[in-house]
């Protein structure tokens, strides 16, 4: 089973993007727009690969053709030893932006199953990536907002506004914050409190 936001999930890979690239020129912003539309088409482990040979291939091609180079002409080991390390580059920064992806895919799946205890775990787990890398913020409120809807249920849809309110995952803009709040009746099945609450 996999779980996905779309509107979270497209904020987070640009955000990403920006972070680790820099700004992006339109030839760019299209591709990484394909890029978030097939990975939601078509979800998994292969397409990110594909894709990550894809977008890299400049890339793996100049070190395979330098490793090749090396081999022939019997440069030192450390040399191919470095070209090979080079090429695993792309690699490795895709384990290791996957580890913060298949980390929020189980929070959405703690969630959908009601597993409280184990929302809460990884809820805490993102709101520490969010301090290493912007663009975890948004899946990491996304958690918090999602462990609001159980305090909803069982303590109250004020209480979990105010907690909310208090929480250092907050998002700056007040539109961004009213949007999950008004959330928090109807998850807690307060129908009838929806208004109120969206004004206080």
């Amino acid at each position: 089973m996999r779980l996905h936001s779309s509107g979270l999930y497209a904020r987070a890979m640009t955000e990403m993007a920006d972070e680790v690239l820099g700004p992006l020129d339109v030839k760019a912003l299209r591709q990484l727009a394909r890029d978030q539309i097939e990975a939601q088409e078509n979800p998994g482990v292969w397409t990110l690969l594909r894709q990550l040979l894809r977008n890299n291939r400049t890339w793996l091609l100049v070190c395979a053709a330098l490793l090749t180079l090396a081999v022939w002409r019997e440069w030192s080991v450390w040399v191919q030893g470095i070209v090979v390390v080079a090429m695993l580059v792309p690699f490795a920064w895709f384990a290791y932006m996957h580890r913060f992806q298949r980390m929020y895919q189980q929070a959405l799946l703690a969630h959908a199953t009601g597993d409280l205890p184990r929302l809460e775990v990884l809820a805490n787990r993102l709101a520490n990536a969010a301090e290493r890398h912007t663009f975890m913020r948004e899946p990491a409120w996304d958690a918090v907002v999602r462990m609001a809807w159980f305090e909803a249920r069982t303590e109250g849809v004020e209480t979990a506004i105010l907690r909310l309110r208090a929480h250092p995952m907050r998002p700056p803009d007040d539109v961004d914050f009213l949007a999950r709040v008004y959330t928090l009746p109807l998850a807690a099945g307060d129908h009838a409190g929806l208004q109120p609450a969206c004004a206080s």
